[in-house]
């Protein structure tokens, strides 16, 4: 097991992103894979897909979060700045989905409600829909059918580079308190690429 770790951390750091500016950083996976399932169109069927969370600092110390899914082309990578008030929406938002799960269960209601958008814009119709709508943005949904029997958190992306890579993944409520203990997780992933960043400027 230690072993596995090991070269996660590892991978994680061969990793690095080109920014505005010629700007690069390695980037840290935050705590566990989250399982999710997309519905693809064309097999009519359910696809097992996995979301992330990872964290970055570039080479002028901006620190930032990034979500990525799967998809059949790749991963959509959506990139937004870190900054406390981000963490708390994320956190409120994936707490919420919980709660509500509950809500729906135990009263069979069925919902389909916003949880808000992170990335580019998010206070445009991603925001108001929880479902992303161009580069760069992921919308979170919550969805509760079949009287309340089946609640997901709704994790659409849009990739910052490629409009066509996108993904809309299926959490239940399981992965979803995976999911929230993920969240909790990325200030710790913070230090480690704080630790990377400072490292690496010993070797200029």
């Amino acid at each position: 097991m230690n072993r596995v770790i090991a070269f996660v951390i590892l991978f994680g750091l061969s990793i690095s992103f080109c920014l505005p500016k010629a700007q690069a950083f390695n980037i840290y996976r935050v705590g566990d894979e989250i399982a999710g399932q997309e519905y693809n169109d064309i097999l009519k069927r359910w696809l097992d897909k996995k979301f992330s969370i990872w964290v970055g600092v570039s080479d002028n110390n901006t620190e930032y979060i990034l979500f990525k899914g799967e998809t059949g082309l790749g991963d959509a990578t959506v990139m937004a700045q870190n900054g406390k008030p981000i963490r708390d929406k994320l956190k409120n938002a994936v707490k919420k989905a919980i709660e509500w799960s509950d809500v729906a269960r135990k009263n069979k209601a069925d919902t389909s409600k916003s949880l808000g958008c992170f990335g580019s814009n998010p206070y445009d119709s991603c925001a108001e829909n929880g479902s992303a709508v161009e580069e760069n943005q992921m919308g979170l949904l919550f969805f509760a059918a079949n009287g309340g029997k089946q609640t997901n958190l709704i994790i659409s992306l849009i990739d910052r580079d490629n409009q066509f890579i996108k993904t809309n993944i299926y959490i239940d409520v399981k992965n979803i308190t995976k999911m929230l203990n993920v969240v909790d997780s990325i200030e710790n992933g913070f230090k480690k690429a704080r630790k990377t960043a400072n490292d690496q400027k010993l070797f200029k």
